[in-house]
C-alpha cells in the first residue's frame, strides 16, 4: 500500500532555504534546503543492506543514505542518541563493569533481558502504527542491537561492543520516530497536541501510559532541528512514486539533499513546481568557491612584478581532477552555459 500524499506531495508554497548549503561531491553539485552538514555521496544498494549488530559497524548508516522503500525510517536515526528518562536510563547508562568470579566479563542478565524487552516494544509499537495508518510495513535491517551480550575475556572488548550496541539501538528510535512522524502526518495533528493520536492507539493496545510518556518526552517525539538527524538523500527528477517529499522532511526537521545540476536545472525552467528547491544565488557561489584565510604561501620564482598575497584569496575548488584536463574543463563549460547559472554571475 503507498504512502500518503501528505508525506509524498510536493507543496506549492515557497521553500525554506536560507539556512541550506550547495555541496559539490565527485564533480557534481548537491544541494540541501534545511542542512549544512558535511557528508558523502552514499552508495546505491540494489538490495536491502540488511547488517549483523555482531560483526558490522554501524559508521555506514551515520550518513544519509539514498532514500530506500524498504528502510525509510534510516532518514529520522538521531545522530546523538540521548538516552535519558524512561524507558531508557536504567539501560544505557553503565560505567562499571565487573569481573567474574571464573574469570571474564559481562553485563548484568537483567540488563540484558530489559534491553531486549524494550527492542521488542518499541518494533512492536512501529509495527502496529503504520499498519493501522496503512502504510507501508519497514524491513528491520538488524533483528538486535544487543551485540554485547555474553561473556568476553577483556573488559576493552566488552566495552567497545557495548558502545556498538548503542549505535546499533539509535536506529530502532529512528524506526520509532518515523512511525510516529507518520501517525502526526495522517491525523493531521500539531506537534504539541494535547492527546495525539498514537498516544491513545498505543494505550489502547496495552503499552503502559509510564513507557508512552517516556517516549513522547524523549528526542523519539520531538521534531525540531535542534535533533540532529542522519537524513536522506532524494531525487526531484525520477522519484519513486513514494519518496518522502522535500516539505516533509523538512517540516519533521529532517536534513535532506538532492542534485541540482544540468537536469534539475533545465527542467526547473519549465515546471515552476521545481524551481522551488533551487539553490539561492548566493549558496551556489559559495558551493564552488570559499576564502581562505592567510594562505600558506608556495615557494614563488623572484619577479619584480608580482604583486603581494593579500589576506584573502578566493580560489574556485574542485573535488577530483582527471589526467584529461581538456574534458574536465568541457564538462565544466556545459554545466556552466545553462542559462540558469549564468543569470547568477
Amino acid at each position: 500500500m503507498p504512502l500518503s500524499s501528505l508525506i509524498t506531495a510536493e507543496k506549492s508554497s515557497p521553500l525554506e532555504r536560507s539556512h541550506g548549503r550547495v555541496h559539490l561531491i565527485e564533480g557534481d553539485f548537491y544541494f540541501s534546503p534545511n542542512s549544512q552538514r558535511d557528508v558523502q555521496l552514499p552508495l546505491v544498494y540494489n538490495d536491502i543492506p540488511f547488517r549483523n549488530c555482531f560483526k558490522d559497524s554501524f559508521a555506514e548508516f551515520r550518513q544519509p543514505l539514498w532514500w530506500q522503500p524498504a528502510c525509510p525510517y534510516l532518514a529520522f536515526v538521531p545522530l546523538r542518541p540521548s538516552f535519558a528518562g524512561v524507558p531508557f536510563q536504567d539501560l544505557f547508562h553503565i560505567s562499571y563493569f565487573p569481573r567474574l568470579r571464573y574469570g571474564g566479563y559481562m553485563i548484568d542478565p537483567q540488563i540484558i533481558l530489559g534491553w531486549a524487552r524494550l527492542e521488542k516494544d518499541i518494533q512492536d509499537a512501529v509495527n502496529l502504527l503504520l499498519d493501522h495508518e496503512h502504510a507501508p510495513a519497514i524491513a528491520w535491517l538488524v533483528p538486535t542491537a544487543l551485540g554485547c551480550q555474553g561473556v568476553f575475556k577483556r573488559v576493552h572488548t566488552l566495552r567497545t561492543q557495548y558502545k556498538s550496541s548503542k549505535e546499533w539501538f539509535s536506529l530502532f528510535m529512528g524506526a520509532l520516530s518515523y512511525a510516529i512522524a507518520v501517525s502526526i502526518t495522517h491525523r493531521q495533528e500539531i506537534f504539541d497536541e494535547a492527546m495525539p493520536h498514537w498516544f491513545s492507539f498505543l494505550s489502547q493496545r496495552d503499552f503502559s501510559q509510564i513507557w508512552l510518556s517516556g517516549i513522547r518526552s524523549s528526542m523519539v517525539a520531538y521534531f525540531d532541528s535542534c535533533i540532529d538527524r542522519v537524513g536522506v538523500f532524494v531525487q526531484l527528477c525520477q522519484r519513486h512514486r513514494d519518496q518522502f517529499s522535500v516539505d516533509w522532511l523538512c517540516e519533521f526537521g529532517v536534513p535532506v539533499w538532492y542534485p541540482w545540476g544540468h537536469q534539475e536545472t533545465r527542467a526547473s525552467q519549465a515546471d515552476a513546481r521545481l524551481a522551488r528547491f533551487a539553490p539561492l544565488p548566493h549558496q551556489l557561489q559559495e558551493g564552488s568557491t570559499f576564502l581562505t584565510t592567510n594562505p600558506t604561501p608556495q615557494p614563488q620564482p623572484q619577479s619584480t612584478t608580482e604583486l603581494p598575497t593579500r589576506a584573502f584569496d578566493c580560489k574556485l575548488f574542485v573535488s577530483y581532477f582527471t589526467p584529461d584536463l581538456y574534458s574536465f574543463s568541457f564538462r565544466c563549460r556545459e554545466f556552466c552555459s545553462n542559462p540558469f547559472l549564468e543569470s547568477l554571475f
